[in-house]
């Protein structure tokens, strides 16, 4: 509970408590001024006595009501906050998931994209020699090869 709405109902609480002083303030009064008829009649007493407790209890009652439709207004308005809350947060990742899809699908078409023109610059390779003639061609790269290392070994060996 927030302490604006704790300060909200200590002041209403304090308002009830005040009013219940100032009344039992006045019934002191009254009952001191008639101290005389309230012992010469015991039924004035009795009934001094009921009214007393009928409005304590309605006084008790009216505070009561009071502080409940204020923890249930105040039970909605934190409702509805924790609502907006998951409404805003749902968004959010929402967009934040949207956003790394599209950037891990552009990144996959974007390799897809560059294995697709490996592929076909391969195939277009392989078309325009024959195979025989890769053959030879690599034959003629290992014998090249292999050359350049013995003069690299014979010069080395010197």
């Amino acid at each position: 509970m927030t302490s604006w709405r704790r300060s909200y109902l200590w002041q209403i609480v304090s308002k009830e408590v005040d009013a219940m002083k100032k009344k039992f303030g006045m019934f002191l009064f009254i009952l001191l001024a008639s101290v005389g008829t309230v012992y010469a009649s015991t039924n004035s007493a009795q009934t001094l006595s009921l009214w007393y407790e009928k409005s304590f209890k309605e006084k008790s009652e009216q505070v009561g009501a009071e502080t409940a439709t204020a923890l249930i207004r105040m039970l909605n308005e934190n409702r509805m906050l924790v609502k907006e809350m998951n409404e805003a947060l749902l968004t959010a990742v929402t967009s934040h998931l949207d956003k790394m899809t599209g950037d891990t699908k552009s990144g996959i078409e974007e390799y897809k994209s560059s294995i697709m023109q490996d592929i076909n610059t391969t195939q277009y390779e392989l078309q325009k020699d024959s195979f025989e003639e890769y053959v030879i061609n690599r034959k003629i790269e290992e014998e090249i090869e292999l050359e350049f290392e013995s003069m690299l070994d014979e010069i080395l060996n010197e």
